[in-house]
């Protein structure tokens, strides 16, 4: 790791499915670079899972703020935005 937390690009070539899993979660976290190298297969399934993880960030986002608006309005109360 760096000073800023982040994980430097450097990994072991080929790398497990669990660590694959566990490097994606730190990529979509924006904790790691997406790293160079990896064979063509481990690429695609490391693109896959990021995309699957920032996919259910988005949609987690979005449905709070729609309860969250739920709420307000159920409430009697405005929204500040």
């Amino acid at each position: 790791m760096n000073d800023e937390g982040r994980v430097e690009n450097a990994i072991e070539k080929p790398i497990t499915p669990e660590q694959l899993g566990k490097y994606a979660d730190l990529v979509a976290a924006g904790n790691a670079e997406f790293p160079d190298g990896l064979p063509q297969d481990q690429r695609r399934d490391l693109t896959t899972k990021v995309r699957s993880r920032l996919r259910r960030r988005m949609v987690l986002l979005i449905a709070r703020a729609i309860a969250q608006d739920i709420r307000v309005e159920q409430e009697g109360r405005e929204t500040v935005r």
